[in-house]
């Protein structure tokens, strides 16, 4: 069994929402995005394995708007930050 400790930042390409009637929401900012992970990784054979993780991102998004209309009516924006598991199959090359 191997495991992985992984604390990242990054900043996202492009912010957008775009509906099925063609309304495209943006936010004004361009977060930064940290987060910080725990992986365990059981090998079966030698290119793949199983993968379970763990961690916490903090990702906070702002404001999307159209204009002037909100996309969320919350004045804080979509925040996706929070805690997370997850699991897997690894391949290996």
């Amino acid at each position: 069994m191997h495991y992985f400790l992984s604390v990242g930042a990054g900043l996202p390409l492009q912010l957008e929402v775009l509906q099925p009637s063609q309304k495209k929401y943006q936010t004004d900012q361009t977060p930064v995005i940290y987060e910080a992970r725990i992986q365990a990784q059981l090998k079966f054979i030698q290119n793949i394995s199983w993968i379970l993780e763990a961690g916490y991102r903090q990702v906070s998004l702002g404001v999307l708007k159209s204009g002037t209309e909100k996309y969320l009516p919350s004045e804080k924006g979509l925040d996706l930050s929070g805690a997370f598991l997850g699991s897997g199959i690894g391949i290996h090359f």
